[in-house]
């Protein structure tokens, strides 16, 4: 998965350009329709005006439904972008990940073992270095540990937002507008 917070931005302003748009033709042709009221009168405008009635109100929930979708960008946005700019993650991978870097926290804390083997008192010219390197080879482990602990949180973090998201996408109900037939 790849994720470009600049490119979802611009599809938003897009969205939102549109949603407006639409809005606007929704509100002035259903207010044209309403007017025409006052000068067509008759069993047949009873009809048309009926299933004006009933595609405005079809049309009304198109419209909340883009909204609904637009608040589901602006959540991927906010969300996102608190983790980062521009991501990309593969989740199917994440067991692989943490396997390899407790692999080589394993390896690590193989080496400090190994140098906490070594006799101090046989070889005290090099006790000081000895000593050294296993504090370095400590400070890695923890580096490591710390480095795949900040991982784990991501992989979590992106799993519950991508799962938060799937929800609210199967929760749009978008409709087909159904062509409004019948002789008027």
């Amino acid at each position: 998965m790849e994720i470009h917070i600049d490119k979802l931005k611009t599809t938003v302003l897009q969205l939102n350009h549109c949603i407006e748009e639409y809005e606007e033709i929704y509100m002035n042709f259903y207010h044209v329709i309403s007017s025409s009221s006052f000068f067509w009168n008759d069993n047949r405008s009873k009809k048309f005006y009926e299933a004006m009635y009933t595609e405005k109100n079809q049309v009304k929930t198109v419209i909340d439904e883009l909204y609904s979708l637009k608040s589901i960008y602006d959540y991927m946005i906010g969300e996102y972008e608190k983790i980062g700019t521009r991501l990309q993650i593969q989740l199917s991978e994440k067991q692989n990940v943490i396997h390899s870097f407790d692999q080589y926290i394993e390896k690590i804390h193989s080496c400090i073992q190994i140098l906490h083997a070594i006799s101090l008192d046989m070889y005290p010219e090099v006790a000081p270095l000895l000593t050294e390197e296993q504090s370095k080879f400590i400070k890695l482990e923890q580096q490591v540990q710390k480095l795949k602990d900040q991982l784990l949180e991501l992989f979590n973090k992106t799993e519950e937002l991508e799962n938060h998201i799937n929800k609210e996408i199967n929760r749009l109900q978008i409709q087909k507008l159904s062509e409004i037939e019948g002789e008027y």
